[in-house]
């Protein structure tokens, strides 16, 4: 049996044990569960007293873990953070860079390489394999990771980031709920960084968004993107029109983005994105209103 599972069996007998414990009054003293919890805001300095209290909090510490267990069994691993920067190489949109950085880690072992989608869906859109790149860091150790991509340049990728080892896990570094941990790798506790994993990865699409409507897209499917900021750099294209609508399901959401005066960069924060989609979509110099309101 491995720690990890060493670790979870002495957990579920803690569980077992101290639920058994706080139940106990309940068939020796024949009180109610009403009375059992009122009797634990009854202060006494009694050792009695104590024992109740350091029994009820073992008791959630180890529901705590448990639940996360469970939880974490079909999630093997957590995005901490998620930055986009899309930077409009040619402003009239005929080749854009896009760039991501995400903190991983990982919840499970064996956790050994990252999917994900990219397509281009204009007419002649297109993204060369020869420029995507990725990367992975940690302080705990050195990875060779290398790209296995599937697909047509001018229709869907599927793109695997293979680590070249698997990511550094921790089980008690799991207990950490991610909206504690700072987003920033370099400025995080060298504890934290010999654990987490800093990913990046950049690829080009060539006459996607130099068409009549616009849109960039990004789908989260089950799998939670949280803390996900967009940075677009439009380069001089000086949008006059922007929306950027959240797409779930059959719903949409007008979302708010900040630009920055005197300049062509917008940004957007989602806290949590998960089945389903930012679309961003703006109006080139030029075009009529029309353009958004009748386009695909």
């Amino acid at each position: 049996m491995t720690k990890h599972g060493i670790a979870s069996a002495i957990n579920f007998g803690l569980l077992v044990g101290t639920a058994i414990g706080i139940l106990v009054p309940a068939f020796v003293d024949n009180k109610s569960l009403t009375q059992i919890i009122v009797s634990l805001f009854e202060p006494e300095l009694t050792q009695s007293f104590l024992l109740k209290w350091l029994i009820l909090i073992i008791f959630i510490l180890c529901l705590y873990i448990f639940v996360l267990e469970r939880m974490y069994k079909n999630t093997p691993i957590t995005l901490i953070s998620t930055g986009i920067d899309i930077d409009f190489i040619k402003n009239d949109g005929s080749e854009v860079r896009v760039r991501r950085t995400q903190l991983l880690r990982a919840n499970q072992l064996n956790v050994s390489a990252y999917f994900m989608k990219a397509s281009a869906t204009s007419p002649s859109g297109r993204i060369p394999k020869a420029n995507i790149h990725a990367q992975i860091y940690c302080d705990d150790r050195n990875f060779n990771s290398s790209l296995r991509i599937f697909g047509r340049e001018s229709g869907q990728l599927n793109i695997f980031h293979r680590f070249g080892g698997a990511l550094p896990y921790s089980w008690y570094l799991c207990l950490i709920p991610a909206v504690l941990m700072n987003h920033d790798h370099d400025k995080m506790p060298s504890f934290f960084r010999r654990r987490i994993a800093q990913r990046k990865f950049e690829h080009v699409y060539i006459d996607e968004y130099n068409v009549e409507f616009p849109c960039i897209a990004f789908t989260a499917e089950k799998y939670p993107q949280k803390n996900l900021s967009i940075t677009i750099d439009f380069n001089g294209l000086n949008p006059k029109v922007i929306e950027v609508w959240r797409v779930k399901n059959n719903v949409v959401i007008d979302m708010n983005y900040k630009k920055e005066n005197g300049s062509d960069v917008v940004k957007i924060f989602v806290s949590k994105l998960q089945e389903e989609t930012i679309r961003i979509m703006w109006k080139p110099p030029g075009a009529g209103r029309e353009l958004i309101e009748n386009g695909s």
